[in-house]
């Protein structure tokens, strides 16, 4: 108990597993699993940030530009072409955003929402609107699957994933 509260919040190392009783030799190894889950979690949620944050720069140093190229402009051809590279970047950095967010809700372990769901309706629901963009943009979206995919979880999970991979085609 003194080991554990002397520990600085950052030490996750291995607790020696030479205890002087036998019986709290299973409680040191699951603590020590613990530990090795967190680092590894902790480890992640940095490769997370990090990938995040080099995703975001491109698209703010597009949009940085783009507004400087703008305010110096001379002819309406430069101010528009300016306008449509700073929108684009925007788009970019709001798509990268909900990406984000969608990774962000998906990893955390706070979805209590598990139920029974048909995933094959689900989808061709989350398709349909989708269709009439599609096609304006040459774009043939279809869906093989059964008629019926029943699936435990939470079917907002599948919303987001979906949207992602329709996005990201």
């Amino acid at each position: 108990s003194d080991g554990l509260h002397s520990r600085s919040v950052n030490d996750l190392t291995p607790f020696a597993s030479n205890m002087r009783y036998e019986e709290l030799q299973p409680m040191m190894r699951a603590i020590n699993e613990l530990m090795e889950r967190l680092q590894s979690k902790i480890r992640q949620e940095h490769s997370f940030v990090h990938d995040a944050a080099h995703e975001l720069q491109t698209p703010l140093a597009v949009i940085a530009n783009q507004t400087h190229v703008l305010a110096a402009a001379t002819t309406i051809e430069e101010r528009a072409e300016a306008h449509r590279s700073a929108e684009h970047a925007v788009e970019r950095a709001g798509h990268v955003v909900r990406q984000m967010l969608i990774l962000s809700r998906l990893d955390s372990d706070l979805s209590d929402v598990n139920k029974t769901f048909d995933a094959a309706a689900n989808v061709r629901e989350l398709l349909a609107p989708l269709v009439p963009e599609a096609l304006v943009k040459s774009i043939e979206l279809t869906l093989e699957s059964p008629d019926q995919v029943l699936l435990h979880g939470d079917p907002s999970e599948l919303h987001s994933i979906i949207g992602n991979l329709v996005d990201n085609a």
